[in-house]
């Protein structure tokens, strides 16, 4: 799973795409309220997570931690769930 940090709910196309070719599924949280996303209503989740906008985890399907990335790119995610051994295709 992805945890995508963002301002308003968006997450980048080249991360969307991702979750069409890899078991991924990626969940956006806004810092204000926004439809279709997860809300940090609390004003914690941001800090919590040492995330700014454009802040991506990588969660495994244990809960650890995969990988961040302050500003990710879609080659980075797939890079790492290959060396996990979890990137095969849908």
């Amino acid at each position: 799973m992805g945890l995508y940090f963002s301002d308003d709910g968006c997450v980048p196309a080249q991360l969307l795409a991702l979750c069409d070719i890899l078991p991924l599924m990626t969940v956006a949280i806004a810092r204000s309220g926004a439809q279709g996303c997860a809300w940090d209503h609390t004003a914690q989740v941001f800090s919590l997570f040492d995330a700014r906008p454009g802040t991506f985890y990588l969660v495994r399907p244990d809960g650890h931690v995969l990988g961040r990335w302050r500003q990710v790119q879609a080659g980075q995610v797939a890079a790492a769930l290959a060396a996990a051994g979890i990137a095969q295709s849908k």
